[in-house]
């Protein structure tokens, strides 16, 4: 919150999703208490939503969420669902060339992997950055070869439908 968060009540207000409880005092922050590795109902949707180093998290239990290995699968679709369509979708992970799990801590997803389970709930990919092991940040091809190894992915999507 003391990043991203706190640049974006500068000029609008945010609702911010956790599954754990958030005691706060700020103006224009409307916290909504939800486990996002649950099937959820949706009541409203957004014109832009950012899900920020997070999803690698889901369904590992280190956070109060439930466990769930395909929670963050649930959670990504939850996370969708919150979109509007010719909303904006902004989506950070881990990246490798192998995916893996680290109970307890978070996933490392192939970058393919959330390209194709966002393509299936409407979305078409605007953008794909990499902050490299260099700790460069680079425009890249998802559909060519890289070497993603300790890399993080800024995704940039577009609900199309």
């Amino acid at each position: 919150m003391d990043g991203f968060i706190s640049s974006l009540l500068v000029f609008r207000s945010v609702n911010f999703l956790d599954c754990s409880e958030v005691e706060h005092k700020i103006a224009k922050l409307n916290v909504i208490r939800k486990d996002l590795c649950k099937i959820n109902k949706i009541k409203k949707q957004f014109d832009s939503v950012s899900c920020l180093h997070a999803i690698e998290h889901f369904g590992l239990g280190r956070y109060g969420d439930s466990i769930n290995y395909d929670g963050w699968k649930i959670g990504l679709k939850n996370i969708s669902s919150y979109v509007k369509k010719n909303g904006d979708l902004y989506i950070s992970v881990p990246i490798g060339n192998t995916q893996a799990v680290y109970f307890n801590a978070h996933r490392i997803f192939h970058p393919k992997t959330i390209l194709v389970e966002l393509e299936a709930n409407g979305f078409k990919l605007r953008e794909f950055k990499v902050l490299d092991q260099h700790k460069k940040i680079r425009k890249i091809n998802i559909f060519k070869r890289n070497d993603y190894d300790n890399c993080t992915a800024f995704y940039s999507f577009k609900k199309i439908y």
